[in-house]
């Protein structure tokens, strides 16, 4: 399954549809009309529906088709922990965020996520422990919409380095956030990063 987030809505690529209580909500059986994914796409931007769910049997060959209507920027980064199981996070224009950035030609994504970490949180003694998923959320890009396709790692932190801000990139804060602070950042970070988070405490 996919989910391409427009700012706080979003559109849902699956084979079932999902279990939500938004009431805004619409559902399209792909594979039993003769609409386009383009033109599925044209509608809701043009709407206000808060979800549109499009169920298919081939999510993936869907997803691809989607990916083609837009310029598509790939960037990887970090759901990072440390040995207290704290979440490392940053803030750039007053919005909580985990550390990512685009990957550079010739880097895997992999190299590209823990760069980032680097670079954005003055950590050096970082490493993946295993891939979680790929996010997908659309912007404003010198005048286009664009979609950026995030890689996602979870790592550990050793050592209690200082975190320095990459303040160059706009950050003005990074912190450690305990497990009694998660829900503050669920309530203070974009929509996509908090479904990140939602996902690894679902998967503990």
């Amino acid at each position: 399954m996919y989910k391409v987030f427009f700012n706080s809505r979003y559109i849902f690529l699956g084979k079932t549809p999902l279990q939500s209580d938004t009431k805004n909500i619409k559902t399209i059986l792909f594979d039993s009309q003769e609409r386009t994914i383009k033109q599925l796409v044209e509608t809701f931007r043009s709407t206000r529906t808060k979800i549109l769910q499009i169920i298919t049997s081939s999510p993936e060959s869907l997803m691809i088709q989607l990916k083609m209507l837009f310029r598509v920027i790939q960037a990887a980064g970090g759901l990072v922990k440390n040995n207290k199981n704290q979440i490392l996070a940053i803030k750039m224009r007053n919005v909580w965020d985990f550390p990512k950035g685009w990957i550079d030609p010739g880097e895997t994504p992999e190299e590209a996520a823990i760069r980032e970490v680097r670079e954005e949180c003055g950590i050096q003694n970082i490493r993946i422990k295993k891939y979680l998923n790929n996010s997908f959320h659309t912007y404003i890009l010198n005048n286009e919409i664009v979609l950026k396709e995030i890689f996602w790692y979870e790592m550990e932190a050793s050592g209690n380095e200082e975190l320095i801000p990459q303040t160059e990139e706009l950050i003005t804060e990074v912190k450690w956030f305990h497990d009694n602070e998660i829900e503050y950042l669920i309530n203070h970070t974009y929509p996509s990063i908090k479904e990140l988070i939602v996902q690894n405490r679902s998967n503990k």
